[in-house]
């Protein structure tokens, strides 16, 4: 369906251009399944987490020895751990804590990353050259190591974990941002704001920065579910959040020992990592082919 269809079917012609393509972003957001099933799947993360203390039967953190390793029942719907708290309580307030590590991860990670490209990328010369030199070293490590490097350097809690995943994105948004930025410096409005002697930081808010952010965009729901499943790694290591923290990754690490006779005390928490990883990278798919040029004509 092209732009135009769009507008005829909404009224839109008397609207802004820029008001016109965000309704057809929304109409082709909707029309997309993928999409659509990535919105839902975050949406009910967000809405669990949100509403936790309402649907969690259970403190998260409660001990109750008496019923350490009962089964899924009536009582306790997926079980419970080694400790007798219940699992889906846990489950539930570990949803709050993946909110957490995405949103700062991404956060940091794409703010410090962008800037640092776009920077580079307008600026070129010697001061591009050292930050993108910087930035293919930090790419040369597999970022499960460096993660585990920094964690362990840093000491083992979840805020150090967040630090580390935060610290190994920060290449990405960069090399991104870059490349882009390389092509928008040579565009007409920003030698014509050059012209008119614009700094450099105004140049690269009012103009590099808006060029970049569809592929930002893109490359930060991604990135949510990457910081998810990094965080969850180094937590089953003992790097990341610590015991009584309701972190999947943390109940996974919890649950192996017991899986073979109990197996419901990593499942479900591995079930969770798995729905909600799988949520953001194909709502981040779809957002890829929404919002490429070549698709939207």
């Amino acid at each position: 369906m092209c732009p135009g269809a769009a507008e005829r079917s909404y009224g839109l012609r008397e609207m802004s251009p820029w008001m016109k393509d965000f309704l057809f972003t929304i109409r082709l957001v909707y029309r997309n399944p993928l999409a659509m099933a990535g919105i839902v799947i975050i949406t009910c993360l967000v809405l669990v987490a949100v509403f936790a203390p309402l649907l969690a039967p259970y403190s998260p953190i409660d001990i109750s020895l008496d019923e350490r390793l009962s089964p899924p029942s009536a009582s306790h719907l997926l079980g419970t751990d080694e400790m007798g708290r219940d699992i889906l309580s846990r489950v539930i307030y570990g949803a709050r804590i993946s909110i957490r590590i995405a949103v700062t991860v991404v956060t940091i990670g794409g703010a410090v990353g962008s800037i640092l490209g776009a920077t580079a990328g307008y600026l070129r010369g010697r001061m591009g050259s050292i930050i993108m030199r910087v930035m293919d070293m930090i790419l040369a490590f597999p970022a499960l190591v460096l993660c585990m490097v920094l964690a362990a350097a840093l000491g083992p809690s979840l805020n150090n974990a967040l630090l580390a995943i935060a610290f190994v994105q920060i290449p990405k948004y960069a090399r991104l941002v870059h490349g882009q930025a390389l092509s928008l410096r040579e565009k007409h409005y920003v030698l014509a704001a050059r012209s008119m002697a614009a700094s450099t930081p105004w140049i690269i808010w009012h103009h590099i920065f808006p060029g970049c952010l569809s592929s930002v965009l893109v490359l930060a729901t991604m990135g949510m579910g990457e910081a998810i499943l990094l965080a969850a790694s180094l937590s089953f290591i003992g790097l990341g959040a610590q015991p009584p923290e309701p972190e999947w990754g943390a109940m996974v690490a919890m649950g192996r020992q017991y899986l073979m006779d109990h197996w419901w005390l990593a499942t479900f928490p591995g079930l969770a990592i798995l729905v909600v990883a799988v949520g953001f990278n194909i709502l981040g798919d779809a957002l890829r082919d929404i919002l490429d040029p070549r698709l939207r004509r």
